[in-house]
């Protein structure tokens, strides 16, 4: 009779043989069941993802320029904490606020989605902060570098054309302004239809204002 090690080294001798063969009847098995599995609309649903980037600044880097914009680093924060209660992945939520906040930041975010996104996918853009425009009076977002002098600023017409590479569903909630009132910074013009015209190519975007205000967003305060 066979000893215990002799019982071991038949298994040592054998395992790598089994270890082949079992590996050899899982790729098969992957390569016939997986397909069907992608095929079907369960499994492309499965696959569909949602990345979602909340971005909120209450305190910028130029104090004096930029007065603090309330509630705007909480909204950001409850958006994130509020999109993963409703059943996203937290890796697949980023948020920025005040110090992180930056324009390259957010521009880095944005290229970061470019290899995790694919058909069928969603993206998910919150800003909360101030809003301006530049001296032709297009929509700009201030980011926390933002200086006064054309620094830390983030079009809406950049967003919209990172937004538009991308091949997911876009959404853009921006909760600023652009006239002067709420959030915004003075100085400012009315919101028209035009301002919205390029992100409107590439998602939706949601826009609110209260009764005989023409602001995209009001302040937390007044929402």
């Amino acid at each position: 009779l066979n000893d215990g090690d002799n019982w071991r080294n038949v298994g040592q001798a054998l395992f790598p043989a089994a270890q082949a063969a079992l590996g050899e009847a899982l790729v098969r098995e992957l390569a016939d069941a997986l397909p069907r599995a992608l095929e079907s609309e369960a499994g492309s649903q499965r696959m569909q993802k949602t990345l979602a980037l909340a971005v909120g600044v209450t305190h910028y880097a130029e104090t004096h320029t930029f007065p603090p914009v309330e509630y705007a680093q909480s909204d950001a924060e409850a958006v994130a904490k509020g999109l993963v209660a409703a059943g996203l992945d937290p890796l697949h939520v980023t948020t920025l606020t005040d110090s992180r906040a930056t324009a390259a930041a957010l521009r880095a975010a944005l290229a970061d989605w470019t290899d995790r996104l694919q058909e069928g996918d969603q993206a998910v853009v919150y800003f909360g902060g101030y809003g301006t425009r530049d001296a032709e009076g297009a929509p700009q977002l201030l980011l926390h570098d933002a200086d006064g002098a054309g620094a830390g600023t983030f079009s809406l017409a950049e967003l919209a054309e990172l937004l538009a590479a991308l091949p997911a569903t876009s959404l853009v909630v921006l909760d600023c302004g652009f006239d002067g009132q709420g959030r915004s910074v003075p100085g400012g013009a009315a919101a028209t239809a035009d301002d919205l015209a390029a992100l409107a190519e590439a998602g939706i975007v949601f826009a609110g204002s209260r009764r005989g205000s023409a602001h995209l967003s009001p302040s937390h305060a007044e929402a």
